[in-house]
């Protein structure tokens, strides 16, 4: 109905096509729609340009199983690199019992560990001074700011094609997009490739808050001047 009454002058905006395309790239169901992503304020985070060889893994993010938090743990056993885990527990739904089932066996206070939740404060070392930020969702996560945030602390991701993360992550660039637990434990040996200075410039160049507000303004002009014409057609003689 909304279609029909609003023709072309119906407006959406999501923070990646995935949201309104979904898996299968399909046409949206109705409207017009664009793409602008979800942004940080990268003022508030410090970029680091190397770390240690042996820098650890990161998880970051609720502890639960469409997360992803045992795919995270076997990816790093099988890249032989260390992992800290940082999250909440979850434990109602689906949820109830995986943290001790799936996780809490592998936790050693060495290779693995979990140091619990995080601030927004925290979040610059924790993110800055790991090696990648590993983001092996199972469901179709519409945007996902961690791995913007890792990005703006110069940390690649290497995350499961799902969702967003083929707009997100540029394999080879800023990260690896992969679909199975050896691809992305192969992609953690190609981390050395990846500039960390070049990570956080295009954090900045495509989620800056700038580049989004300015993408903002760009919608809403558009919008503007499709009405505008619309009204001028309608009165013209």
């Amino acid at each position: 109905m909304a279609q029909a009454l609003a023709g072309g002058s119906l407006r959406f905006t999501g923070c990646s096509s995935s949201l309104y395309r979904g898996p299968g790239g399909g046409e949206p169901p109705a409207g017009r729609w664009s793409t602008i992503f979800n942004g940080v304020d990268t003022s508030l985070y410090r970029a680091t340009e190397a770390v240690p060889a042996d820098a650890p893994l990161a998880f970051l993010g609720r502890l639960e199983p469409v997360k992803g938090v045992h795919h995270a743990i076997a990816i790093a056993k099988a890249a032989g690199r260390r992992l800290v885990l940082a999250g909440n527990r979850v434990e109602e739904g689906s949820a109830r019992g995986y943290f001790e089932k799936e996780i809490a066996p592998h936790l050693d206070g060495e290779e693995i560990r979990w140091i619990g939740p995080v601030d927004d404060t925290a979040k610059n070392g924790f993110l800055g001074t790991a090696a990648a930020l590993l983001m092996p969702v199972e469901g179709e996560e519409p945007f996902g700011i961690v791995m913007v945030e890792a990005m703006a602390c110069g940390t690649p991701v290497i995350a499961f094609r799902r969702g967003s993360v083929p707009e997100v992550v540029r394999d080879g660039a800023n990260g690896f997009s992969c679909t199975t637990v050896p691809e992305a434990a192969a992609a953690v040996g190609r981390l050395r490739t990846i500039d960390r200075a070049g990570v956080r410039r295009d954090c900045e160049s495509r989620f800056g808050a700038e580049r989004i507000v300015e993408a903002y303004e760009a919608c809403y002009r558009e919008i503007v001047e499709s009405l505008r014409a619309r009204r001028v057609g309608s009165v013209a003689p």
